[in-house]
């Protein structure tokens, strides 16, 4: 979005304990409408048997991901994003090393607390 000069002299900082978008955008609220909206269905013609059925959308993606993962008009790059994609959720994402330049792993830090003096109470 693109702001004039005539917006940009209409802003006004917001002031001290001041919270301009209270609610703002929820991750959760997204994820929430996402989920709904993948569970509705949408109808599908069966090439086999020329019938229409409906699906849910979650169905359907799958099946277009699995589609994409073989077939032979996408690219290379696209099938293995696709296979990459399958294998994760089916097997789990494979364990990333840490590792430095080189590939060398690197060491976990070492914290050494060294106390500079005890304080001790003695009785009165």
């Amino acid at each position: 979005m693109i702001v004039t000069k005539k917006q940009r002299r209409n802003l006004k900082p917001a002031k001290k304990g001041e919270v301009r978008n209270p609610k703002g955008i929820s991750g959760s609220r997204c994820k929430e409408k996402l989920a709904k909206l993948v569970e509705g269905t949408i109808s599908i013609r069966d090439l086999n048997t020329g019938r229409s059925k409906k699906l849910p959308y979650r169905e359907v993606m799958l099946m277009k991901l699995i589609k994409n993962s073989i077939d032979d008009n996408n690219t290379a790059s696209e099938q293995i994003k696709a296979v990459i994609t399958i294998m994760e959720r089916l097997e789990g994402k494979a364990v990333q090393p840490i590792s430095g330049p080189e590939g060398i792993p690197l060491q976990p830090p070492i914290i050494n607390i060294i106390p500079i003096g005890v304080i001790e109470n003695e009785p009165d």
